[in-house]
């Protein structure tokens, strides 16, 4: 599959930070889906997109994410609770990271005052 996007998406990152909303949005609506390999397929989709990124853009996404991610960790299916158990790992570095007061970003501040 990575071979497939790196051949149609030369500039991947770019093109990632361009739909970064449109791409949250889907990935926050279909987690609470009816169908485990949906809600198992975001939970490693969102996994992959917090890796070494920031959601300064995405603030009001962010306590959304958390309510979905809490829900899918109970989930009836063990592979859909580790997988979201990962992600919920990769929510919670990015979260400190936004709200690190050294790298002298105000998305920190939004965030907590949003909580």
């Amino acid at each position: 599959m990575s071979a497939i996007w790196s051949a149609l998406v030369p500039e991947s990152t770019k093109t990632v930070d361009k739909f970064l909303p449109a791409i949250l949005a889907e990935l926050q609506k279909e987690l609470t889906s009816a169908q485990w390999r949906v809600r198992e397929s975001c939970c490693v989709g969102l996994t992959d997109l917090l890796g070494g990124r920031t959601l300064d853009d995405a603030l009001d996404t962010l306590t959304l994410l958390w309510q979905d991610i809490f829900r899918v960790m109970d989930d009836i299916k063990e592979s859909v609770r580790v997988a979201a158990a990962k992600t919920a790992q990769s929510l919670s570095r990015v979260s400190i990271k936004m709200c690190d007061a050294t790298s002298g970003s105000k998305s920190g501040e939004a965030a907590v005052s949003r909580g």
